[in-house]
């Protein structure tokens, strides 16, 4: 039993790191958590003599869920930056259009 919930904080882990890089925004909560109940469930139903490694996965699982968790707060996911490119991509049509709409967009001299 032990060793399926180690196994389980194992992958949860590494679903939760792998979530982590990847902007799916705060689903990798979900493996972070089952990571340290499984982790947990791990530590509780080890020996005395061989708690070393339930205890190294649940100080993973927290850290994964730490910084998850701050990606989520201190990220900003905020649209001014397309707004604008939105606004530069008129106005420089605009400018074109001004250019075309020219009978002859080269002065001739004589």
């Amino acid at each position: 039993m032990r060793k399926t919930f180690i196994i389980l904080s194992i992958v949860a882990s590494v679903t939760g790191i792998i979530f982590l890089f990847l902007p799916m925004g705060s689903i990798a909560f979900l493996p972070a958590t089952f990571s340290i109940i499984a982790a947990v469930v791990a530590l509780l139903k080890s020996k005395k003599q061989s708690k070393a490694l339930p205890k190294v996965l649940l100080l993973c699982a927290t850290t994964i869920f730490f910084i998850v968790m701050a990606k989520d707060v201190l990220v900003n996911n905020k649209l001014t930056a397309e707004k604008e490119l939105i606004k530069e991509k008129q106005e420089t049509q605009t400018e074109v259009n001004k250019e075309l709409q020219k009978p002859d967009g080269i002065e001739r001299r004589q």
